[in-house]
């Protein structure tokens, strides 16, 4: 089993007045939804209408969080973060578990979730009405 979560937040969640931590724990430490995770990918955005975010990607170790990488710059949805609504435009805002990675290239080593290379014959469908 695999321990990952993604989490997509705006400056509008760091309200608080903490950047990316308060009290020597990262801000995304207390919430129920990261649970037993190992790795944490978190993104944040200025604002939800940004299309600029930052990444950072966060490791437990010894009941301990770290920065695993350096923040580094992202894109996000073309109108920026939102609820999820297929075809809006906007990522959504939310804690979300990853099970699998995927790719153009052979699994990277390393990498020890389940990986996918996609090819010629796998698609992504924006259409919400789609039976695909």
């Amino acid at each position: 089993m695999f321990n990952t979560t993604a989490i997509a937040f705006t400056g509008l969640a760091l309200a608080s007045g903490c950047a990316l931590s308060c009290a020597g724990e990262p801000v995304f430490a207390n919430i129920p939804a990261v649970g037993s995770s190992k790795q944490v990918i978190l993104v944040v955005s200025p604002d939800r209408k940004s299309v600029t975010a930052e990444l950072s990607a966060w490791e437990k170790s010894g009941g301990k969080w770290r920065q695993a990488l350096p923040a580094m710059p992202a894109n996000i949805g073309r109108e920026g973060l939102g609820k999820e609504r297929e075809g809006d435009g906007k990522s959504p805002i939310g804690v979300y578990r990853l099970t699998e990675a995927f790719g153009t290239v052979p699994k990277p080593l390393g990498v020890r979730m389940p990986y996918r290379t996609t090819n010629d014959t796998d698609y992504w469908v924006s259409d919400s009405a789609s039976s695909q």
